[in-house]
């Protein structure tokens, strides 16, 4: 009887290895099969494809990073409603989960075409239109709750009601110009990662490269101005030295005006030389002008970020990774634009 038994747990193991090994074998051919019938396709073996992946990912990763911090920072809220001078909570989870979402649709088919050098249509094109439905958060955060907080709730004591509105509003242009240089890069090399490998790549012609490297300088131009106008009106109406409380307009944490007034100066006429190159279409001195804006993004980082964010008493640390990763955006987008002009040149 015990011989039986064992004869039988033996006969249901070899079955249970048998039913195994064939659902490996047919998942095997199942996806060996998927991946040949036209859903998957090589990735090019160039280097404008493997740039223009490379830049999705890292345009996704920004927006990634942006999007959890905003997720987490609402997640935890109580009152999902909000109050008469309170934004509500649940509008602001939305957008952040919506931020998230889109941010993943892109790093996935980026990374994946990365590291497997494979380009799977089913991940990319609804990646396209993920992207899109980011501009929802666009207006959430860079619109309407800066609007309502200044609607509703009281501003700097040291400033006129006007002027903390004006100084609002330099705060609204400046995020205009670093979010838009960031969710708008992202769904740039999207579309053109979906073009590298079907074969579309006619649509972007000289003129249609011109178009946008006017518009993302432009958006540089605009981020230099707002922060050279807030360091301004800050230093202006509260004075040199530490400004106690200080001012918060997003994408701008003033504590010392004067330092904010230094790097405007600094990316206000960086980005001019850059919006001049744009609608020029003069490349000379092109290694010297990368440097230039490694210069002032540097800058940026020093003087705006690290200092003052950590001056500000229970100071929101959150705010550096954000502003690393959207700094950076405004000033990768006119260096890309530009190597894809001098290219579009050289076909002539």
């Amino acid at each position: 009887e015990n011989t039986h038994k064992s004869s039988t747990n033996t006969t249901r193991t070899h079955s249970h290895k048998h039913n195994y090994q064939s659902i490996n074998q047919f998942s095997t051919k199942f996806t060996i099969n998927w991946l040949a019938s036209g859903h998957s396709k090589p990735m090019k073996d160039d280097a404008q494809t493997v740039r223009t992946a490379g830049l999705l990912t890292l345009f996704s990763l920004f927006c990634l990073i942006e999007g959890g911090i905003r997720l987490t920072r609402v997640v935890g809220s109580s009152d999902w409603t909000g109050d008469a001078n309170t934004f509500p909570p649940i509008v602001l989870l939305l957008a952040s989960l919506t931020e998230v979402i889109f941010a993943l649709s892109g790093l996935l088919p980026g990374l994946l075409a990365l590291v497997t050098e494979q380009y799977h249509k089913f991940m990319a094109l609804p990646a396209l239109v993920l992207i899109n439905a980011g501009w929802f958060t666009f207006v959430v955060y860079v619109f309407a709750l800066p609007a309502f907080n200044a609607a509703r709730n009281p501003g700097h004591p040291g400033l006129t009601d006007s002027e903390d509105a004006g100084a609002t509003v330099l705060g609204i242009f400046g995020s205009m110009g670093v979010c838009a240089s960031m969710q708008g890069g992202q769904f740039v090399f999207a579309l053109r990662l979906h073009r590298h490998l079907t074969d579309d790549m006619d649509r972007y012609t000289k003129t249609y490269i011109k178009v946008r490297h006017i518009v993302y300088t432009a958006l540089y131009v605009l981020f230099g101005v707002s922060m050279l106008s807030i360091g301004a009106l800050a230093q202006a109406q509260l004075g040199g030295g530490r400004v106690l409380p200080p001012l918060v307009k997003p994408p701008f944490f003033l504590v010392y005006p004067e330092l904010t007034v230094t790097a405007g100066v600094i990316t206000t006429l960086v980005s001019a030389v850059a919006l001049f190159r744009a609608i020029t279409g003069i490349t000379r001195l092109a290694p010297a002008y990368y440097v230039l804006i490694a210069f002032d993004y540097l800058c940026n980082l020093g003087f705006l970020v690290y200092p003052q964010i950590g001056l500000i008493p229970g100071g929101p640390v959150f705010a550096v990774g954000m502003l690393t990763c959207l700094f950076a955006a405004v000033r990768v987008m006119p260096i890309f634009f530009e190597r894809q002009a001098i290219r579009a040149s050289k076909k002539d």
